[in-house]
């Protein structure tokens, strides 16, 4: 029977990163974030976030076993362009491969943000800056650069059967730091590459296309949902 269980003391903070761990096991390129990482998301003290906004974080369970998390938030100051409703976040989101399961997390977090007179949603994001915890893999499932969103290929569905679309892409390359660079009519020019390299966040994508002029290693969607009928 699945148990959704709000995040409010130390136990369940716990069992919030321990939901993770849990689910990656077998997977050899997830790369565990250090407890503190995310613990100072969440943290009124350490997170300026909190300035403007507000956070809650459940777990769910199935039979008293680990299979799921979300987070929800809520950011005077978050804004994207073309965003002309309050548009509320969530992210963290694990599960396994289960509609039912995801469901169930995503409603409860849709229903909070509701509450807090948010009438979209956007997702996986992060509470705070955006150069982490951000996007949702959905090709090149390679280890992620550190505080790097990872997820398996099975979220895509999660999500899209829920009702998400795509908002926006993000590329992520990969090069060699030892490669040899060239200019070739003012851009960069990479002369061979290594493996296995370590990955480089796009911070333009298109850009980084022109430049590299190789396939992108990892692609990330930002998603976004509405939560109100007619938006």
């Amino acid at each position: 029977m699945f148990q959704l269980i709000p995040v409010n003391n130390k136990a369940t903070a716990k069992q919030f990163l321990q939901v993770a761990v849990i689910l990656y096991k077998n997977d050899p390129n997830w790369i565990r974030p250090l407890d503190k990482d995310i613990e100072e998301v969440f943290d009124a003290n350490k997170n300026k976030a909190f300035r403007f906004g507000e956070t809650e974080r459940w777990i769910l369970t199935d039979n008293n076993i680990l299979i799921g998390r979300i987070a929800a938030f809520v950011n005077k100051k978050y804004k994207s362009k073309g965003d002309d409703v309050p548009v509320g976040g969530v992210g963290f989101f694990e599960c396994i491969n289960n509609q039912e399961a995801a469901d169930l997390l995503l409603n409860n977090a849709k229903e909070w943000l509701i509450k807090k007179g948010m009438e979209a949603m956007d997702g996986p994001i992060n509470f705070g800056e955006r150069d982490r915890w951000w996007g949702m893999v959905t090709q090149g499932f390679n280890e992620p650069l550190y505080c790097m969103n990872y997820n398996p290929p099975y979220y895509q569905e999660l999500f899209k059967n829920y009702g998400f679309k795509p908002f926006f892409h993000q590329i992520c390359f990969s090069i060699h730091p030892k490669a040899k660079l060239t200019t070739v009519g003012g851009f960069c020019k990479i002369e061979s590459q290594v493996p296995p390299p370590p990955q480089l966040l796009a911070a333009s994508p298109c850009m980084l296309t022109q430049i590299i002029a190789s396939s992108p290693d990892t692609l990330f969607h930002a998603l976004k949902l509405p939560l109100v009928v007619g938006y």
